[in-house]
């Protein structure tokens, strides 16, 4: 008789970053184990009901979820307890990050009482810590990592966070890099019909992509297009991505006004589609990156996976690997040496080409979910079989 595969709980959100490495991982992961998903019933920000998948991808991937998770409701805690015992769970992966600062209390609770119940609990932390540390933050996240038997970090940078700010052992910790986001690519666009459809006709594009958030060195990128303008006047910063999170769109606006920048830079402040991910990538000529602070990146994955040379802070765990080989890698804070590195890409095309390329054959052959998929339930293999 062949072995039941062992029941596996992720919980995770319902879209944005979190939900779509779910979606790549549970594809592979799927193979080791019986996955289920619980998810947030309202949104832990602003408190509206969630009852759907936020995108196609999501809906397609991560399938039939229970959407239970209320941070300030105690029966909802009790709500999943009784899922996870009513359907056999063996292990409940947490997918998290610490701009769910408010589900912290309620994530602690859950992994406390399901540690009486001797269900081991893995924590994938997408941020070990928040992008601007506060020592009361850190208080709240040890009440949750206390109780966490074992924890999934992107890079050694996260590494030496954990054990460094939290009394966690070395051996409880385990690295597995973020995986190749390929799956928004549907082969609906070329160059010059992604630049047609986003009005880009003829332009030299710059793109960031993600959350408008300060910690990802927006002001600091808008301020470097002052220099880009000066002698690329068809170049483009295309800002694509929601300021939900953290209200920065009015000083985006003065620093363009500012400068004169009405023609060097598209404000596109919503969120982004899956349907749209594919248009904005391959209109684009280099993807920018200039963080100031950093955990791990998905969006750098996705520009590899697009072929698309980048620009980076020194601060990116990838930034040697990079360096003049997939893209240019910057000092933080600095508009002038980004502008430099920016207009080195646009004006040396063919070799800009060949650092996408790079990236592209880099991020294939060492960043597949496959092998993640099997690192990761090597670690759950750990647990269930106590």
């Amino acid at each position: 008789m062949l072995k039941s595969k062992p029941r596996v709980l992720i919980i995770t959100s319902s879209g944005g970053g979190l939900a779509h490495y779910t979606c790549h991982l549970q594809e592979y992961l799927k193979k080791y184990c019986k996955l289920y998903f619980v998810t947030y019933k309202k949104d832990y920000i602003n408190g509206d009901p969630i009852n759907k998948p936020e995108d196609d991808l999501i809906a397609e991937n991560i399938r039939n979820p229970y959407y239970l998770l209320e941070h300030d409701s105690p029966s909802s805690l009790f709500d999943v307890i009784h899922l996870i015992k009513k359907l056999g769970i063996k292990l409940v992966d947490i997918q998290f990050c610490t701009t769910a600062m408010p589900v912290v209390f309620y994530y602690s609770l859950l992994t406390k009482k399901l540690k009486e119940l001797g269900v081991p609990v893995v924590l994938t932390c997408h941020d070990v810590l928040q992008h601007t540390l506060q020592t009361h933050r850190i208080e709240s996240l040890r009440l949750l990592y206390d109780e966490t038997e074992h924890f999934i970090v992107g890079n050694k940078s996260e590494f030496r966070k954990l054990t460094h700010y939290f009394p966690i052992a070395k051996s409880r910790v385990t690295i597995i890099e973020h995986g190749v986001y390929n799956k928004f690519d549907k082969g609906k666009f070329t160059e010059e019909s992604a630049r047609k459809h986003l009005k880009l006709t003829n332009k030299k594009v710059i793109l960031f992509f993600g959350f408008l958030r300060k910690y990802k060195g927006i002001l600091t990128l808008v301020d470097a297009m002052k220099f880009v303008a000066e002698k690329e006047k068809n170049a483009v910063l295309h800002l694509a991505g929601s300021s939900n999170v953290e209200d920065i769109v009015g000083e985006i606006k003065i620093r363009i006004k500012a400068n004169n920048l009405f023609k060097n830079v598209k404000l596109s402040n919503e969120y982004i589609d899956i349907n749209g991910i594919e248009a904005l990538y391959k209109a684009s000529d280099v993807v920018a990156l200039p963080y100031i602070n950093i955990s791990q990146s998905g969006v750098l994955c996705m520009s590899w996976y697009f072929k698309k040379p980048v620009v980076v802070t020194d601060i990116f765990p990838e930034a040697p690997l990079i360096d003049r080989k997939m893209g240019m890698v910057v000092k933080k804070n600095n508009p002038k040496q980004l502008a430099d590195a920016l207009l080195f890409l646009l004006q040396n095309e063919d070799l800009a080409q060949k650092y996408g390329e790079k990236g592209y054959e880099y991020v294939q052959k060492h960043r597949s979910w496959e092998k993640i998929a099997e690192k990761t339930f090597s670690i759950f293999s750990r647990y269930i079989e106590k």
